[in-house]
């Protein structure tokens, strides 16, 4: 697993920023208008999912029940796509595990076998 921050990680192709389209490698899937569109209802339940989760409920120290912001968007077993610090480059990925302190994801790349 790889240790990935929450600005190196996005749910697909087409949140990955401009400046970076070369530097994506070939197994991740670039969407087209066809199946973007037959996604939609996808999206839009993943939208309402992150949505439930982006307000955590905690205790503080006196026992009172709180809100926080949710570090992340992503959950475990997501399929996103990561960015490698090694060399930059954007991978198809699922996610492991979140840090909630720091926000970052411990992610798999799942088309090389690491």
């Amino acid at each position: 697993t790889a240790i990935v921050t929450s600005d190196n990680i996005v749910t697909t192709a087409e949140h990955i920023p401009t400046d970076h389209h070369g530097m994506i490698d070939e197994c991740v899937k670039m969407s087209t208008t066809e199946s973007s569109l037959s996604n939609t209802s996808d999206r839009v339940q993943s939208q309402v999912v992150k949505e439930e989760i982006e307000v955590k409920v905690s205790k503080n120290s006196s026992g009172v029940k709180t809100t926080s912001p949710s570090c992340c968007p992503h959950v475990v077993g997501d399929a996103v796509i990561a960015r490698w610090s090694e060399d930059e480059v954007w991978y198809n990925a699922v996610v492991d595990n979140i840090d909630e302190v720091t926000g970052e994801a411990h992610v798999t790349f799942i088309d090389y076998g690491n």
